[in-house]
């Protein structure tokens, strides 16, 4: 959707997601994971000792074989639970809060799908399942990060998933010093567009952030397009009736990146 606020114009997924993310590195992810730590590991303690005390207080053992086989079984136990604990926390927190624990709050980092689009419980279950079970994932996670170009662990593959860092479309832009590759369309402005002139740098950096986005999914992009398109035809007041309200999307929304473009090049 876009932001409706009539000074901004920005774009975001259908689900909320800003264009020209970029991949969250190992010092950035380690950061959440680190918070993420300190949050699910004294719970997941807690979760141990009591449901320890509560099977102890079920059984009895009749003798010293008894008790070491029980001592065993509870620890056994115990640690189950303490672990499907942390596994329910890192699930339901990114699955219900768009890919956000409360690590990646903090490191300002955000899991989604490598379209852009929010995880769900199922692909969140499965980062949660490989980082909580699987030593494996642990130890050459941090390799596969930096070696990976989305930094991507294998958690991040099995579930289809990438870590971004959680920048606007116009500070990704700004901090990038070279123009970014666009990929349109069309061939040229076509006709003027009026009320061109009421669009700013703001706006001129949200639209390159979008034509620059070639590897988005057709469907995806149309939905970023229409929505888009709405709200350009608001601020530049266009007439109920005028031809660019009827005009297919993506070029109209190229049409005024080209036009807008050349107004600023002057």
């Amino acid at each position: 959707m876009l932001n409706t606020a009539s000074d901004r114009l920005s774009i975001r997924t259908h689900d909320n997601v800003d264009l020209g993310f970029s991949p969250a590195g190992i010092a950035t992810r380690f950061i959440g994971y680190l918070v993420d730590g300190l949050v699910y590991l004294p719970v997941a303690y807690v979760v141990y000792q009591i449901v320890e005390n509560i099977l102890q207080g079920l059984y009895v053992p009749t003798g010293s074989v008894d008790a070491d086989i029980n001592a065993r079984f509870i620890g056994l136990a115990s640690s189950l639970v303490a672990v499907a604990s942390m596994i329910i926390y890192l699930t339901l927190a990114e699955g219900l809060t768009g890919g956000r624990t409360i690590g990646k709050m903090v490191a300002g980092t955000r899991t989604v799908r490598l379209d852009g689009s929010t995880i769900g419980i199922a692909s969140a279950f499965i980062r949660g399942f490989t980082r909580t079970v699987f030593p494996f994932d642990l130890l050459v996670g941090p390799l596969m990060i930096f070696f990976n170009p989305k930094c991507r662990r294998m958690g991040d593959i099995l579930a289809g998933t990438m870590v971004i860092r959680e920048r606007t479309a116009s500070a990704t832009l700004t901090a990038t010093a070279p123009s970014p590759q666009v990929f349109l369309r069309v061939a040229d402005g076509g006709s003027p567009i009026g009320g061109i002139d009421r669009l700013g740098t703001k706006e001129l950096t949200t639209l390159r952030a979008f034509v620059a986005r070639g590897d988005l999914h057709p469907m995806q992009r149309m939905r970023v397009a229409t929505d888009l398109a709405i709200k350009l035809a608001t601020l530049l007041e266009l007439a109920p009736d005028a031809p660019e309200r009827f005009e297919y999307p993506e070029s109209f929304v190229e049409r005024v990146y080209l036009q807008l473009s050349a107004l600023h090049a002057r």
